[in-house]
């Protein structure tokens, strides 16, 4: 089961408004993938199968399998207001190196390296959307942060009963001072930034039972370190 912090009244208040002006968004941007597929799927139907390029092929398989994810992550939001949805038994590991699959281009195209290692079978009860949103959302950040020639590093570990998650960089970094507050809502120092990205990231992960935190990198850059129950851990509890 997923845990509700609890927030101040006037957090709860703000977030309150914004939950409902996104009720709108979700819906909306649910009939807009919709749409995106059909066209999707018709382009496909239109190309000649014998001069099809294999590299065309695995794009539309990617734009197919983002879509998925995309309208699930939506679903999710719907699912979540209503009620408790259940968790799944996740192998985080694999979930990982699912989703630096799909950013991975969008990461390349910037310049950047991303490498990613990992123990094996590592096995967390969650959400696996949203768990991907935390994921793409930190490493989309980081590329972000980094010049051409940039580098990225994954890893997936497990410590005494938490499955950890890290995600390093070699870029700038994140001052000290604004450490303490780079998980409040609307807070951001990035030009043209909404301030809710790790705000959200916190929020998924703190109702999985776990915590987010942001360091110094041995890169150089910034570290952020998610922690989640593993499975065994949590059924322990």
């Amino acid at each position: 089961m997923l845990h509700r912090p609890e927030h101040t009244n006037g957090q709860e208040e703000m977030l309150a408004l914004l939950g409902r002006l996104s009720a709108g968004v979700v819906h909306d941007a649910r009939n807009m993938l919709c749409n995106m597929v059909l066209l999707v799927d018709r382009v496909e139907a239109l190309l000649d199968d014998e001069d099809q390029d294999q590299r065309v092929t695995r794009g539309f398989d990617r734009i197919h399998e983002s879509m998925r994810d995309m309208n699930e992550m939506l679903s999710s939001v719907l699912e979540v207001a209503r009620e408790q949805p259940a968790l799944d038994r996740l192998d985080l590991a694999r979930l990982t190196e699912e989703t630096l699959r799909l950013v991975r281009p969008t990461v390349r195209e910037r310049g950047v390296r991303l490498q990613f290692e990992s123990q094996p079978d590592i096995q967390i009860h969650g959400l696996s959307v949203q768990l991907r949103q935390v994921l793409c959302n930190l490493v989309l950040n980081a590329s972000e942060a980094l010049d051409r020639h940039g580098e990225i590093q994954v890893s997936v570990s497990c410590h005494n009963g938490w499955a950890v998650l890290t995600v390093d960089d070699n870029g700038p970094g994140v001052p000290a001072e604004q450490r303490a507050r780079i998980f409040s809502p609307f807070f951001t120092a990035k030009a043209g930034g909404s301030g809710l990205g790790l705000w959200n990231c916190q929020r998924i992960v703190g109702e999985h039972g776990g915590s987010i935190e942001v360091d110094e990198s041995p890169l150089g850059g910034a570290r952020f370190s998610v922690r989640i129950p593993l499975a065994e851990a949590a059924i322990a509890a």
